[in-house]
């Protein structure tokens, strides 16, 4: 796990209020946002096969992201959790799959982060997030529940905020069934789905239910600040 990873988690266990040494002593902000070389390595490779996701058609690009998911299980080995099942969240023409991982089945009262995945709204699943929910799950020590929520083209905005809303807000009413605490509730998410996570935290704070921490991975939340010095410094090579 690499120093981010870590930094990250520890990060979310210390706003959750949880006891943790390595969290009370992670800084919240990184100091030093440069790949570590392992991660330079990767990136190196990633460009070097060229045929970048966003330079793709969305059928191209979903039937990479499937071989490269299917690679990825080849070779990375799921990080245990106690407990992992499948629920469905109704809506009103539709069901909503989502994925609950439980650290401590038997514990009350644990944090909750309802983790929404990303993919530039048109890709992604609960099975290519599985081992980064198993990761939060096992090191922040929370309740993780990931949101299959519908994808574009077919189907377009706002249907995948309306389920992730939707998604959020059954976690909400079922917290303490899913041995949660309902005062006790993050969202998180990276790229397309940490937009999505910014979207319902405004929203429910607006009803009146502020959540307790956002977690948000390289969100899309400023379309109007594309010069800014970390756009210039980290714009290539990604």
């Amino acid at each position: 796990m690499n120093k981010f990873s870590t930094m990250a988690f520890s990060a979310i266990a210390f706003l959750f209020g949880l006891s943790s040494k390595e969290a009370s002593a992670a800084p919240l902000i990184p100091q030093d946002c440069r790949p570590e070389p392992a991660i330079q390595d990767l990136l190196n490779l990633v460009n070097a096969a060229g045929n970048p996701l966003d330079l793709l058609t969305r059928e191209n690009a979903a039937q990479t992201w499937m071989v490269r998911e299917l690679d990825s299980k080849k070779i990375i080995r799921a990080i245990p959790v106690a407990s992992v099942r499948d629920s469905i969240v109704p809506a009103r023409n539709h069901q909503i799959p989502i994925r609950i991982y439980n650290p401590k089945p038997k514990a009350k009262k644990l944090p909750i982060l309802v983790y929404i995945h990303g993919g530039g709204w048109t890709l992604g699943s609960l099975a290519a997030y599985d081992n980064i929910a198993r990761g939060l799950a096992t090191k922040v020590g929370a309740i993780v529940v990931t949101v299959d929520y519908r994808l574009a083209p077919e189907h377009p905005f706002p249907a995948g905020i309306d389920d992730a809303r939707l998604a959020f807000e059954w976690v909400l009413r079922n917290a303490t069934e899913l041995g949660g605490d309902a005062k006790n509730i993050g969202l998180a998410g990276d790229s397309g789905g940490a937009t999505l996570a910014t979207v319902i935290a405004r929203k429910t704070a607006e009803a009146g239910f502020p959540v307790k921490l956002q977690a948000l991975f390289y969100p899309a939340t400023n379309l109007s600040a594309m010069d800014t010095a970390s756009y210039v410094a980290n714009g290539e090579g990604y």
